[in-house]
Order: structure tokens, then sequence, then C-alpha cells
């Protein structure tokens, strides 16, 4: 399943905006080589937008070197100090758009992987979250960064509609 994302992010041009699709039990697996594939293509940090992990889950579990990672956390309800995180404390797609455009601003993340589009769902109606995705792809385009958009559901309209928008759809969950 690796070498099949592997050989589809290969296929892909630069700075492309894909929607991932893979099967809940591959998730932690397929998103720690994802992190770790853009990080040794390029020379440049990335950001990670964790909305179903906390910190410091994800750093306990990240098998390889962290420091040019940076993390928008949307699950950890108690900040604390840490210099390559902004915490959220929730998933408030106002905090989170802020949030986005902070980091594109500052011009110093090569990738962008929005881990999960699902975690949105839980909390916010349809449109939000289609909104919302429509954002976060047009800011990450205008400054023509990789970005990744996660789902653990393939059969779902708002998928379809988000599909729409991206430079490439992969299905993951054929291959379990």
């Amino acid at each position: 399943m690796l070498e099949t994302l592997k050989k589809g992010l290969e296929t892909i041009p630069k700075n492309s905006i894909i929607l991932l699709i893979v099967h809940h039990q591959q998730h932690h697996e397929v998103t720690s080589f994802l992190i770790k594939y853009f990080l040794d293509i390029s020379k440049d940090p990335g950001t990670y937008i964790s909305l179903n992990r906390p910190y410091n889950n994800l750093i306990e579990t990240f098998k390889f070197d962290t420091k040019r990672l940076f993390l928008i956390d949307g699950v950890t309800k108690n900040e604390f100090d840490v210099p390559n995180c902004c915490f959220l404390n929730s998933l408030d797609l106002k905090k989170l758009s802020l949030a986005v455009s902070n980091k594109i601003k500052q011009k110093n993340s090569s990738f962008f992987i929005l881990d999960s589009i699902n975690s949105l769902s839980l909390c916010h109606s349809h449109d939000e979250v289609l909104n919302f995705s429509k954002y976060f792809i047009k800011k990450v385009k205008s400054q023509n960064l990789n970005s990744i958009i996660i789902s653990t559901d393939e059969n779902d309209l708002l998928l379809q509609q988000i599909g729409s928008h991206v430079d490439k759809t992969l299905n993951l969950t054929l291959d379990y």
C-alpha cells in the first residue's frame, strides 16, 4: 500500500493538491509516511494540520526527526509552550483558517497536510466543511504548495465535491 502511495506521489506534478482517501486502519501509517516523504524531498519545513490526534501523541508515534515540521493542533485542549506548534484548542473553522493563513504568509512551508477532513465533518455542517476546504485549496494553490487532504471515508458526497477542486484524488482503500 505504501509503495502504491509512493508511486502515485511520484507521478503527480510538483505543487499539486491531492485528496487522499485511506482506510482508517492504514491512517497512522500513511500519515507518518507522507510527512517523512515530503520532509525527505524538500529542504524546507512543512506543516501538518492534525484534527484528530493531539500533539504529544503525534510526536511520540513519529519515528523520524520532526524539527522541520510545524504542527497545527486542533485537538489538544491545554496549550503548552512548544516552538513548532500552534494549538487551536478546538476545531473552530475561523481559528483554523487564521492559523493556515498565518502559516502561509510566513512562506516557510513547502507542503501542507490536512488530517483529516472527516474530523471537521463531525462538528460542522456539510456546507461549512466544503467552504473551508475550498478556502484551504485556494490558499495553498495561491502559493504553489504541495498539499494533501486526508479522508478515511470514501463514499461521501463531500469528498466528491472536494475532489472537483483538487488536482488528483488517490484512493488507497482499493489496496486494502
